[in-house]
């Protein structure tokens, strides 16, 4: 029987950090993916010749200065190249600068423990108290929902918001949003991980589903595997593979965890307490198109609307790029490739949680058809893209007030030795989104990991 220092289950960014820092320190890591390729929610895909899309994460936020930055200096490796992120005009935010100045000066200074207290505080709520300025509520009203991957303003944490401003003005003084292009796509990221878990002996191997981690009286053992292939209904199985390892790191979604840990390891309350997270996902939906010419000029500028008029009732605000303008490798010399956004949550749009129903299926169309008509209304020369792909998933757990920083689960799993979790739907102290998030709680959970076990 095969048995390892720690085994990862989920080989995303969160599980690649992982084992790269515990390898890099001399641990035995074996790291288990279902898919055939590595890399979760930042995988890159190339749809059409000449063209790339970013799956879920479509931004480097807090670049060269971020988690995932200190990820790869732990672990001897290069960052990959990603565009210059273009200097903030925060005149352009407001005419009054001075207002402007306060507002960004008050969130710079601001404490960790005044900022904890903001987690359970709508941002709008939060930002009206403090300023009427039209200029700086738009801002607000925008970069909230983008920030927190929510609907509105008014369903976004001021913590988690506040966070992340705070985040990017220390580190890159003036930015309100630091968050420039890894060229050639994000998954651009994945390969120097998947180097270094191999260069220091580490184990990585995909289409491989884990069944169950096993927790035998009160800690974790490794993990089953189903041999054979899968199937969507019934139960096929040629045989049960068990890997032993003292710790095992689940990096899958947080609502997968019931999936391959029995409920009944943990305390009655945790059970009931991931649940109740878990049936509030945001739901990020995106339209990807290939353009012979941009839709508005210049076409460097990123728009922006809090809300538009046939999706308004169920969904919140777009955001719209044209993304290779950033990356010109991400679409052929003289075509462009354009990116229109927006958000739901699973409270008020169950209908993503099952697509495979056909009720569901209808439904989800009709929300596509409705923001395309809102987008060709804006720019009529859309109807003329090249292609068109649609994109829905559900993304994170909502970063509403009550399900953000203290209301999450920590990388440690309670009752059970030997059980961590990692990702970005973890508790993370520091700031960032994504991808940064990911990285924090794998540091986080290496670091345990190290001192408890050296």
């Amino acid at each position: 029987m095969e048995r390892y220092d720690v085994i990862v289950v989920g080989a995303g960014l969160a599980g690649l950090s992982t084992g790269a820092i515990l390898t890099k320190a001399g641990k035995k890591v074996l790291i288990l993916e279902k898919n055939k390729d590595v890399g979760g929610f930042a995988r890159t895909h190339r749809p059409f010749p000449g063209y790339y899309i970013d799956e879920g994460v479509h931004g480097f936020h807090l670049s060269s200065k971020s988690a995932i930055a200190e990820v790869y200096q732990r672990v001897g490796k290069t960052l990959p190249k990603f565009s210059p992120t273009p200097p903030s005009d925060l005149s352009m935010i407001s005419n009054n600068p001075n207002e402007v100045a306060r507002i960004l000066d008050l969130i710079t200074n601001m404490s960790d423990e005044e900022i904890e207290e903001l987690e359970d505080v709508s941002l709008k709520g939060y930002i009206t108290r403090l300023t009427q300025d039209p200029g700086i509520l738009n801002l607000f009203q925008i970069i909230g929902p983008v920030l927190c991957s929510i609907r509105t303003w008014e369903d976004a944490s001021a913590g988690e918001v506040v966070n992340c401003i705070k985040a990017s003005l220390e580190r890159f003084p003036g930015e309100v949003f630091n968050c420039p292009t890894i060229l050639g796509g994000y998954g651009n990221l994945l390969p120097p991980l998947v180097e270094a878990i191999a260069e220091n002996g580490g184990e990585i191997r995909t289409e491989t589903m884990v069944a169950e981690i096993i927790v035998e009286d009160g800690k974790a053992k490794g993990v089953e595997v189903e041999k054979g292939f899968r199937t969507e209904k019934g139960y096929v199985s040629w045989g049960v593979e068990r890997i032993e390892s003292p710790i095992v790191v689940a990096t899958i979604p947080l609502w997968d965890l019931f999936r391959v840990v029995r409920e009944d390891v943990f305390p009655s309350w945790y059970v009931a307490w991931v649940k109740r997270i878990c049936e509030n996902l945001n739901q990020c939906w995106t339209i990807f198109a290939g353009l012979k010419q941009p839709l508005w000029e210049p076409p460097n500028l990123t728009m922006g609307w809090p809300n538009m008029p046939r999706t308004k009732s169920t969904h919140g605000g777009c955001v719209a790029y044209h993304w290779s303008v950033f990356d010109p490798s991400a679409a052929p010399e003289g075509e462009y490739l354009f990116y229109w956004l927006l958000h739901s949550n699973s409270l008020e749009f169950p209908y993503l949680l099952e697509p495979e129903k056909a009720e569901n299926r209808r439904r989800i169309i009709d929300v596509f058809e409705r923001m395309e008509a809102d987008l060709i209304d804006l720019f009529p020369k859309f109807k003329d893209a090249l292609w068109v792909i649609r994109h829905a998933s559900n993304m994170y757990i909502a970063k509403q007030p009550g399900y953000v920083g203290r209301h999450l689960p920590d990388v440690q799993a309670p009752g059970v030795e030997g059980l961590y979790l990692a990702g970005d739907k973890i508790r993370a102290r520091g700031a960032g989104v994504g991808g940064n998030l990911a990285a924090i709680t794998a540091m986080k959970c290496a670091n345990l990991i190290l001192e408890n076990r050296p």
